[in-house]
């Protein structure tokens, strides 16, 4: 079952379901996922809860409030009075990694976010992640500090996304050029080091023994 769908339908918003069942909002969407993918909610009461709620659909919106007023102020036995906290950072980290495991992700999204893991000191990255940051609203611009350089990334990358978007974005033919042959250029590099590797490989392979 979808159980943001469900609660669409029913009209009763997340933020609601949150705070009378007295979860954080990281903690009822980790509980969500869980629930959705089989896996055994890490709280007894909650689990009980959700089966109650969700094991099957409510055919109409009275039914389901009924069930919820019924569940919400229902005794907390005391070894299962407070949810298991999810820390919202465990909560992307898992995300990814369930993304990952279901193999629809393109190979080189996935190398693209080793890139970025990899190098995460590194000051263009930390400019970027910065800027999608703000743009996404997980960072608020007008508290923190920004150097002169990164102003300056922030106002080029705003306004080559604004234009993508617009469809009004336009090809600079010697920059594209540069581009193309630095990009052929890295590729060849690439798999040249790889064939040596290959080659390497097979020169430290041991003989086979003798018939």
């Amino acid at each position: 079952m979808d159980i943001k769908q469900e609660l669409k339908k029913h009209d009763v918003k997340i933020s609601k379901i949150a705070s009378e069942l007295h979860v954080s909002r990281p903690t009822l969407d980790y509980y969500i996922k869980c629930y959705e993918q089989g896996v055994k909610l890490p709280n007894d009461h909650y689990q009980k809860i959700f089966d109650y709620l969700f094991s099957n659909q409510s055919k109409s919106t009275i039914e389901f409030i009924t069930k919820f007023e019924q569940v919400k102020d229902k005794p907390i036995d005391q070894e299962e009075k407070r949810p298991i906290y999810v820390d919202p950072e465990d909560n992307i980290r898992t995300g990814i990694i369930r993304k990952i495991e279901d193999y629809s992700v393109d190979w080189r999204l996935l190398n693209f976010i080793k890139l970025l893991i990899n190098n995460d000191n590194n000051e263009l990255v930390k400019g970027l992640y910065r800027y999608f940051a703000f743009t996404n609203g997980w960072s608020d611009v007008a508290c923190e500090t920004i150097s002169e350089k990164d102003k300056a990334l922030f106002s080029h990358l705003s306004r080559t996304f604004q234009e993508y978007r617009n469809g009004k974005i336009e090809i600079d033919s010697s920059q594209l050029l540069k581009f193309k042959l630095e990009s052929q250029t890295t590729f060849s590099r690439k798999n040249s080091e790889l064939n040596e590797k290959d080659v390497t490989h097979i020169k430290n392979m041991p003989e086979p023994p003798k018939q």
